[in-house]
């Protein structure tokens, strides 16, 4: 069994209107496919019991191989309920050019590969794949080729952590500077506050969340919000943040008139 901590409580997800509630949940975690401390079939059921609506699995993909992905994907397919989804991606991680996580994915790539072995080769295979969708983790300046825009990924690296806990580094830290230094290259990615777990706690060990405005709790629903932009980063697990003006849900482009 697993016990909820009342650390991860989670609330009934609130209705926002047009249709649309919140959801929290952690977008980077790592179970035993890379350095994690459980499998990944515990990590979701602990996840889930901890009161995540969302859990997403990131393992570092220098330690995937096809099998691995694919049991990923089965365990996600087994834990993911009615009130839980659970989610397979991965974490490019380079020594010095930063780490990135992917979504929706059909395949992953390592940094130990020769295509995906620099950013602009990862980038390169990114851009090549039609249903992912890509986060900015733990932005260390100057990661990135300091956040050097690349417009053909605008629409699949949508996310960035403006917070994220590590016990393996220094432990929880902000990274709200590096969020101003990504929008002023171009980039307009959506906040992202996540665990990064690697202990088995996933869903308790820090009360930080990922939040999403979604009209239902489906992958589908999940990826969509997340494309959408429609996110939001809390330091509460408590907390829900929703933002529209002029009929315009948070994370649309507008065109402004002077």
């Amino acid at each position: 069994t697993f016990p909820p901590d009342p650390l991860a409580a989670m609330p009934d997800a609130p209705e926002l209107g047009d249709g649309l509630r919140a959801y929290w949940g952690v977008l980077h975690a790592h179970s035993t496919y890379s350095d994690g401390a459980g499998p990944p079939d515990y990590a979701y059921a602990v996840a889930r019991a901890n009161g995540l609506h969302f859990l997403a699995l990131t393992d570092h993909s220098r330690d995937l191989d096809a099998a691995r992905w694919d049991e990923l994907a089965q365990a996600a397919q087994r834990a993911t309920t009615a009130n839980f989804i659970a989610l397979r991606g991965f974490e490019w991680t380079h020594r010095t050019l930063g780490h990135i996580n992917v979504f929706g994915a059909s395949d992953f790539a390592s940094r130990d590969e020769p295509a995906a072995d620099t950013l602009e080769e990862f980038y390169a295979w990114l851009s090549a794949q039609p249903s992912a969708i890509a986060q900015f983790n733990h932005p260390y300046w100057p990661s990135f080729d300091r956040f050097a825009y690349r417009a053909e990924l605008s629409r699949t690296i949508v996310l960035q952590e403006v917070g994220a806990d590590n016990p393996l580094d220094n432990g929880y830290t902000r990274y709200e500077s590096a969020y101003l230094n990504s929008l002023a290259t171009g980039w307009r990615p959506a906040p992202a506050n996540n665990a990064d777990t690697h202990n088995t706690r996933w869903g308790a060990d820090t009360p930080h969340r990922t939040g999403i405005v979604a009209a239902l709790l489906t992958e589908a629903d999940l990826l969509a919000a997340l494309r959408a932009r429609r996110v939001f980063a809390t330091e509460d697990a408590n907390l829900a943040l929703a933002l529209k003006a002029n009929g315009v849900w948070m994370g649309s482009s507008i065109t402004t008139t002077g």
